[in-house]
């Protein structure tokens, strides 16, 4: 669905009223139906419900439709609705905002790619696990015939020493062998342990680290920034890209959910366009 901006909870009803536009209907990023109005009669009641609604919910980031008379004929104005901090009613002062519509993201081709990917690289990540495990009953086997072996050989001091000749002769062919496999799994094991391991790279000997132009996250209240954020989040290489998307999910869901959702419309409405 095609946007013409974002708008905050507190610019609703300044919003209608530039497009005299009094129905709206408001939904989730999923196309849930949050709440509606198809009158200016009922504008009011309906939008002081509405922000109610929003303020209870986990959600920072809605679709919100403006439209004459609320029919499926009727031309239709649509915004990003952010969950402003601390909404109020419809009566509120309106304050006045410019905002600008994200630019397109990635395609979901390539979506599809980096997804294809993670799993290949979770797969692989698996398989170096079982190879590890592998290496490990082996060496814990080769481990256990080393001990019999060396028993063996220290029983040699209680046989008489016409008999330690022919002992050797019987148990040499088959212990250097056995020797020389378990320091070749030993050397294995340790070339497929380094291998798994998955460590970022070091910086260059005095160079310092290159400092995260947006760490700490911006608030998802403060327009400028957010803007700010997105189009430095839209320049990101791949695979950076899916490293901010990791974090924000595990330190701002709010603001993950916002980056993903909206650079996955663009990104459905460029391809369906073209």
């Amino acid at each position: 669905m095609n946007t013409q901006g974002t708008i905050k909870t507190n610019e609703i009803a300044e919003t209608a009223n530039k497009l005299n536009c009094f129905a709206f209907k408001c939904t989730t990023l999923d196309g849930k139906n949050v709440k509606g109005s198809v009158s200016k009669k009922d504008f009011e009641k309906n939008l002081n419900e509405l922000l109610k609604t929003i303020k209870g919910s986990n959600a920072e980031l809605f679709l919100i439709e403006f439209s004459s008379n609320g029919t499926s004929k009727a031309a239709k104005n649509c915004y990003h609705l952010i969950k402003d901090a601390t909404p109020g009613l419809a009566a509120a002062a309106p304050v006045n905002y410019n905002y600008q519509a994200l630019e397109p993201a990635r395609s979901l081709g390539e979506a599809v790619k980096d997804a294809r990917e993670l799993a290949e690289m979770k797969s692989e990540n698996k398989r170096l696990q079982e190879e590890i495990t592998r290496l490990k009953l082996e060496a814990e086997e080769t481990d256990d015939e080393a001990e019999e072996k060396a028993n063996a050989a220290l029983a040699l001091a209680e046989k008489p020493a016409d008999k330690i000749t022919g002992y050797l002769k019987e148990i040499l062919p088959s212990f250097l062998p056995l020797a020389e496999k378990y320091l070749d799994i030993r050397a294995m094991q340790a070339q497929t342990a380094a291998n798994a391991l998955n460590r970022p790279a070091q910086p260059a000997p005095g160079r310092a680290p290159m400092r995260h132009p947006f760490r700490p996250l911006p608030n998802i209240s403060d327009n400028a920034k957010i803007q700010s954020y997105f189009n430095f989040v839209e320049k990101l290489p791949e695979h950076l890209f899916n490293r901010e998307v990791a974090y924000l999910q595990a330190n701002a869901p709010g603001l993950a959910q916002a980056v993903i959702e909206k650079f996955t419309e663009e990104n459905l409405n460029e391809d369906e366009n073209e």
